[in-house]
């Protein structure tokens, strides 16, 4: 008789069972005249199939808690080992309050120093350009952020709105007057209504507070949408994707001018 150890235990155990039936019955069993014999052989078979199971499932619970304790404490030193911010060193950009809370800085006071150039490279006012009509200022992240150019797309379907209402629209990022000038020319912009222009250093996006290093070594970078009338911030809106409700912008910078005729 052929004894098959492994890797068939159930057939065995079934084995052994009939060894001890038949040695109960006092029946020959595979043709062994002593059934005693044959007996002890099937326990000896089913307990040594017992042992070494239990020897296997006793590895394979040590592997898997080694395997569950290293990952644990590798989750462990990640998250301990990086630096805590410390409050009131940086804006804490992580939710969308935090987000209105750096809009609220701004609104309604005097518009930050805004250094920007235009598609041929010269130097240009925004806080001048406010003075003779509301202007809508767009900080994105250059022409490689497909999200910012669907934005000033949907601006641009404005344009007939934005011309009658002598709204002006300056959109700036840090890529070149170059690169600005290619945008233009690829989207057709109209140059009399759409500004692209160029800050090269983050200097503008700075002051804003659009771009800001974290304590953690990171660096937020946020897009910035406002309305600008008479060199005041009248609307503020920062986030970490675009402000796609362009229709809002509308509606603010009309009321900006509403507001002054008011005034006036």
């Amino acid at each position: 008789m052929e004894w098959k150890i492994f890797p068939f235990p159930s057939a065995n155990i079934r084995e052994a069972w009939h060894f001890f039936v038949n040695f109960y019955r006092q029946k020959p069993y595979f043709a062994f005249s002593d059934s005693l014999f044959v007996a002890l052989c099937a326990a000896l078979h089913f307990f040594v199939h017992i042992v070494m199971l239990k020897h296997l499932l006793k590895r394979f619970a040590t592997a898997m808690m080694l395997i569950i304790t290293g990952l644990g404490a590798m989750i462990f030193f990640m998250k301990s080992s990086k630096p805590e911010a410390v409050a009131g060193e940086s804006h804490h950009h992580a939710t969308s309050e935090d987000h209105k809370q750096c809009a609220a800085k701004i609104a309604g006071k005097p518009v930050p120093p805004l250094s920007l150039r235009d598609i041929t490279d010269a130097p240009f006012s925004v806080m001048a350009l406010s003075e003779q009509q509301s202007v809508i200022v767009i900080r994105y992240l250059g022409y490689g952020c497909s999200h910012c150019i669907e934005q000033l797309l949907a601006l641009q379907k404005l344009s007939d709105t934005l011309k009658t209402k002598n709204i002006r629209v300056i959109a700036f990022s840090e890529d070149t007057p170059e690169q600005n000038a290619g945008v233009m020319k690829k989207y057709a912009f109209d140059p009399t209504i759409f500004t692209l222009a160029s800050d090269p250093t983050n200097a503008s996006a700075r002051s804003l507070g659009a771009v800001y290093p974290e304590t953690d070594g990171t660096t937020t970078e946020l897009h910035v949408s406002m309305v600008i009338r008479q060199g005041i911030v009248r609307f503020a809106h920062f986030d970490t994707k675009p402000m796609m409700d362009v229709q809002t912008l509308l509606t603010q910078a009309q009321s900006a001018e509403a507001k002054l005729t008011q005034v006036n």
